[in-house]
């Protein structure tokens, strides 16, 4: 061993002065008694050099040897020749250039046929000739990528600079002493199937010269799917759907997932969400053609269809997310994926994420990660929502004057979050604790034993949604404590419950939400103050169970993260989650015109139509945007049923009742959590969150044809009840309440 050290040195030695052929013969002794290509393209350059015409000088140069190359990394190699790059074999470890390249001022360029996800390394041992070797800028690297069609993508291939001077994307290639080392790597982005890599001097001087050895790509394929998906028969196609429902023609996209049960819940009341089997996912998607694929880090996925073809496994039941991905590509339908496991399995999923167009991540720390790994730019952070259907407010009557917990025991796993779960429960046991053990009855992870008269078992997640207006508050514990947008979903579940959370730390928390909703503790002590106060101070309870409904329905249902995704795709599809109103008032008086337009400028919701009919001409100088004034008699029926033909909902304002700023918010949220209703109206005395209660004309909304049949000739100040009027909580509307006649 000590023998072949000091050879190797030696050729190093023979080859830093120049003396080729003697640093060749030392190479190939070496080679013969290590291996036959451990000194491969050493023994190759030394060849080239001696071939030329006249050997490189070394003088004043600062020029080391090359380093042993071993021989697994020439395995299926791809030579380079002076015309590009030719493939020699279909899956490729690496492509070298066995010769050396003296720099001119002039680009040389190179071609290399990629893939979606390929893992590209270029790297090369670097000289410089030179008696200025303080400067070590003296040579740049320009690499592009093309797409389909040969046009080049405005896109960095990795980290790169952008220079107009270079007209691309660009980085130094600094001198390496004669050391092979990587120069650069990156992702093949989405939509490239070729990249081109130029070499030139830059800001050299005359005397100067730059030679690359051993310039070597390396291209690491990351598409499972190495052979072209050939689509069953149309027979095999149709069998395999046989029996499928159908789905209705109701305006909503139609998208294809492969999802786990929670995110399947989530997202399946916004779309017509059709989730194939691999079996029949062509068939599904040359009938329904949808509007973008959505794969997500499903452990299982679709009733266990998927189970180990999503995330990273030695060996896969099958390829067809990768095959998915080519159908895509090839029909031009948008691909998603949306990694809900970040950050503790972003590495899991990562082989699904490098192969579609877009990808989204409850994570925003991992989004660089992303853009590294992948060479994909369209990555962005899309944090966890609440699903109206499954999510609704509940006043506090009915409640019980207990905490509640939902998930696993972890006091001996993850210190710090263990640690915090101790304290959090420890305090709330004091007042009274049910806690829904997800591991009930697997004798895993056991609760102590001073919780076991608490534990209600475990229960399915629609169930345990149910379970989360139940309680007067609910606590939480954050196992990711510094994402800016990462934290456990059943926070913002809770918040449209009306639940009043109780948790341990969050950065996400407390950067996401406008609001105080969820109650940030960081001991017992304040866990403690916390806890007693929603247990017992009614009017604290309910200042944060409605500012919680409010952040969430205005904010963060799972319509606004679709609709997010929609526009970063670019999708001309919206999901309705910001109905327009027709709000209809008379004034007689300045001082009730100025009452409405004082009502319309301070609502938080802006996406309506306020019509004022005026009796005589009165002052309307300062009308806000979408403030109408109109003058008597043009407010009768006909006129009101013309403007409501495009509006969602439509009701009375009065003058003379006082409206807060949320009082429109609160009645769209209503319409988004309770659809159903044909009225949606503030309740007149206590927070209902229910039908078959009373309210006022003044004080609703109403679907155009049930307004237009039973209310358009109303008074603002006539009682109302209907049976499918839905109710919510008495707050931002107050009237004195005198002789209101009653409309059945």
């Amino acid at each position: 061993m000590k023998t072949g050290i000091s050879k190797t040195q030696a050729a190093l030695a023979a080859f830093r002065a120049g003396e080729f052929a003697k640093a060749l013969t030392l190479y190939q002794d070496l080679a013969r008694t290590i291996s036959s290509r451990a000194f491969e393209i050493n023994i190759k350059i030394c060849e080239h050099r001696l071939a030329a015409p006249a050997h490189f000088p070394i003088t004043d140069s600062t020029v080391r040897g090359l380093q042993p190359h071993t021989a697994e990394s020439n395995k299926s190699a791809l030579n380079i020749e002076k015309t590009g790059i030719q493939n020699k074999a279909a899956a490729v470890a690496g492509t070298y250039l066995m010769e050396s390249i003296e720099l001119t001022d002039q680009m040389k360029w190179y071609d290399v046929k990629v893939h979606q996800g390929d893992e590209i390394t270029i790297r090369a041992a670097v000289s410089y000739f030179t008696k200025d070797a303080t400067n070590r800028r003296k040579a740049v690297m320009v690499v592009s990528a093309n797409d389909i069609h040969g046009k080049e993508m405005d896109f960095s291939c990795g980290q790169l600079a952008k220079s107009r001077h270079l007209q691309g994307y660009f980085k130094y290639v600094n001198c390496n002493l004669g050391t092979i080392a990587n120069l650069h790597n990156f992702k093949i982005p989405a939509g490239a199937e070729r990249i081109r890599i130029g070499v030139c001097r830059f800001n050299a001087t005359a005397t100067d010269r730059i030679v690359i050895d051993a310039f070597e790509v390396q291209i690491k394929s990351k598409n499972e799917a190495t052979a072209a998906f050939t689509p069953p028969s149309k027979l095999a196609a149709e069998v395999s759907i046989l029996g499928w429902p159908d789905y209705p023609d109701n305006g909503q996209p139609y998208v294809m997932g492969i999802m786990d049960e929670f995110t399947t819940g989530c997202f399946e009341q916004e779309i017509n969400l059709i989730q194939p089997r691999p079996d029949n996912w062509y068939a599904l998607a040359e009938q329904y053609r949808p509007a973008f694929f959505f794969i997500e880090s499903a452990w299982k996925g679709n009733g266990n269809s998927w189970q180990y073809r999503v995330a990273d496994y030695a060996t896969k039941p099958g390829h067809e997310v990768a095959q998915i991905t080519q159908y895509a590509l090839q029909k031009k339908i948008p691909t998603v994926f949306w990694n809900k496991e970040d950050p503790v399995h972003h590495q899991k999923f990562m082989c699904s994420a490098q192969l579609v167009d877009y990808i989204f991540t409850t994570d925003a720390n991992m989004c660089d990660s992303y853009r590294k790994h992948t060479g994909n730019s369209n990555v962005y952070p899309l944090p966890f929502a609440a699903q109206p259907a499954l999510h609704k407010p509940a006043p506090l009557s009915g409640r019980a004057a207990r905490s509640c917990f939902a998930g696993s025991w972890y006091g001996e796993r993850h210190a710090e979050r263990g640690q915090a779960m101790r304290w959090l429960l420890q305090a709330a046991n004091r007042y009274g604790l049910d806690i829904y053990d997800r591991n009930h009855g697997t004798g895993a992870f056991p609760f102590p034993r001073e919780y076991q008269q608490g534990i209600k078992g475990s229960l399915p997640y629609k169930e345990l949604c149910a379970e989360y207006s139940r309680y007067r508050v609910f606590l939480n514990v954050n196992s990711v404590l510094d994402s800016p947008t990462m934290f456990s979903r059943r926070v913002f579940e809770l918040m449209a419950s009306g639940t009043p959370v109780v948790s341990t730390y969050a950065r996400g928390i407390e950067e996401l939400f406008d609001s105080d909703a969820v109650w940030l503790v960081h001991s017992e002590e304040e866990a403690n103050h916390a806890i007693h106060t929603l247990l017992t101070d009614d009017k604290e309870w309910r200042r944060r169970s409605l500012a919680g409904i409010r952040e969430v329905f205005s904010n963060h249902t799972y319509a606004h993260r679709l609709n997010f995704m929609l526009e970063k795709m670019g999708l001309d599809q919206y999901i309705q989650a910001e109905p327009e109103l027709l709000l209809i008032a008379r004034a007689k008086t300045q001082k009730e015109l100025d009452s409405l337009i004082g009502t319309a400028a301070k609502q938080s919701y802006k996406n309506f139509q306020l019509v004022i009919e005026i009796a005589a001409p009165l002052d309307a100088l300062n009308t806000p945007p979408g403030v109408v004034i109109v003058e008597a008699p043009a407010l009768d029926s006909s006129s009101i049923r013309a403007r409501a033909e495009s509006a969602k909902a439509v009701g009375w304002l009065s003058p003379k009742a006082s409206y807060g700023a949320e009082y429109l918010r609160d009645l769209v949220n209503a319409m988004v959590y309770e659809p159903e209703a044909s009225g949606w109206a503030k309740a007149l005395e206590t927070d209902a969150f229910a039908y078959g209660l009373s309210s006022m004309i003044g004080a609703s909304i109403w679907r155009p044809d049930t307004f237009l049949t039973h209310h358009i000739n109303e008074c603002w100040s006539n009682s109302v009840s209907h049976r499918k009027l839905f109710c919510i909580d008495s707050e931002e509307f107050s009237v004195q309440l005198t002789s209101l006649k009653l409309i059945a």
